[in-house]
């Protein structure tokens, strides 16, 4: 069962549904910092995740741009949401990602953050939901960006949407390229994000200021590895 099969039969009515919270990849909290998307997908959310932090954690909140996962369904379905990750490890897809790994400390503090969400959440002023408009389209389909902020890859279009995204080369000189990424990789997670598509992959670009520098975890030969990515500006 996904959560497309969810959105269509809910053991709830969506109308009832207060707000969905989405764990994806929370095992490993790094630097006390949890990456918390879709605060703009509802009223009050921000002021709740505010007011629940606790434990040392430091929350990363972002609004607009929600990322790919399970949740994406939901707020499609006008349900606020928000998306709980620790932003991804280089063990991601590999036999190296055994239980001995999990930080078992850190994913209860992530619960006792999402503990007092939900209680604030669950009251009488429930979350109305917000329809973020989404990032005006690139005039090109090249370069992973639009505006100011430039990532510098092409993708294979003969390869099927799912999990990730195959590289058919990088723009010399761009942050891809300077990154180590080449064609053949499959890109996973932009930022901390699942990456499905090219356009969820735009829209994260979209997102962020030439001069920031963001975490990409990417396939190659079958072997996860990790890079840091300098964003530059469009040529």
């Amino acid at each position: 069962l996904g959560s497309g099969h969810y959105v269509r039969q809910p053991a709830v009515p969506l109308p009832q549904t207060a707000v969905m919270l989405n764990f994806d990849m929370v095992g490993r909290i790094r630097e006390d910092r949890l990456i918390v998307h879709g605060a703009d997908s509802g009223s009050g959310l921000a002021e709740a995740l505010a007011a629940a932090a606790r434990g040392g954690v430091t929350l990363d909140v972002r609004g607009g741009s929600f990322g790919g996962s399970d949740h994406s369904r939901f707020y499609e379905a006008g349900v606020p949401v928000l998306f709980f990750t620790d932003g991804g490890h280089s063990d991601y897809h590999r036999p190296t990602d055994t239980a001995d790994r999990i930080d078992p400390a850190g994913m209860a503090r992530i619960a006792a953050v999402a503990l007092h969400t939900i209680e604030r959440l669950a009251g009488d002023a429930r979350p109305s939901y917000v329809r973020v408009a989404p990032p005006a389209p690139s005039p090109s389909s090249r370069g992973g960006g639009s505006g100011d902020t430039f990532l510098g890859v092409t993708v294979d279009a003969r390869v099927a949407a799912g999990d990730g995204l195959k590289l058919s080369g990088t723009l010399p000189g761009s942050a891809a390229a300077r990154a180590g990424l080449r064609s053949g990789d499959v890109l996973i997670r932009f930022a901390g994000v699942v990456v499905e598509s090219f356009e969820a992959l735009r829209r994260e670009v979209q997102a962020k200021k030439p001069g920031e520098v963001v975490e990409i975890l990417y396939l190659r030969d079958d072997e996860t590895r990790e890079a840091p990515a300098t964003l530059g500006a469009r040529p």
